[in-house]
């Protein structure tokens, strides 16, 4: 559970970085809904009987500090952040200026420029060709 935790906080703060956001709320209503929804689903759970417990705040009567569903529900959840659950502020008065000059680093580092066709051999790098060397073989064949 904790690797499940750090890992939607290290995509959260990878988010962050790429497009220059200075802070992150959760957003009320999501919040509220999401408490909602689990009150519904644990009212009708063994978890809900009166007894002190460390998942209810250590009260008879304490909410109930688990996830609404199984573990692998908990870890589909948590495998990447809602970003739509959160309100942002961005660094800048223009949320786009993250978008900065119009490049990508992929445009100069040396991937494959058209990567969005696939990658040939799974291989991630721009090849370079030499158009005079191939005319000159397509010449040969025909």
């Amino acid at each position: 559970m904790i690797t499940a935790y750090v890992n939607y906080i290290v995509q959260m703060i990878n988010h962050m970085q790429l497009e220059d956001i200075k802070s992150v709320t959760p957003r009320a209503e999501v919040i509220e809904q999401y408490a909602e929804h689990t009150e519904l689903f644990t009212d009708r759970t063994v978890w809900n009987a009166p007894c002190r417990s460390w998942f209810k705040g250590n009260k008879v009567d304490g909410r109930i500090l688990l996830h609404p569903g199984s573990r692998n529900q908990f870890l589909e959840l948590m495998s990447r952040p809602r970003l739509q659950d959160y309100d942002y502020v961005y660094k800048s008065k223009n949320m786009w200026s993250w978008l900065g000059n119009g490049f990508s680093t992929r445009d100069f580092d040396g991937r494959d420029r058209t990567w969005y066709f696939g990658l040939i051999d799974g291989v991630d790098k721009q090849r370079e060709y030499d158009v005079h060397e191939m005319m000159a073989k397509l010449g040969e064949q025909i």
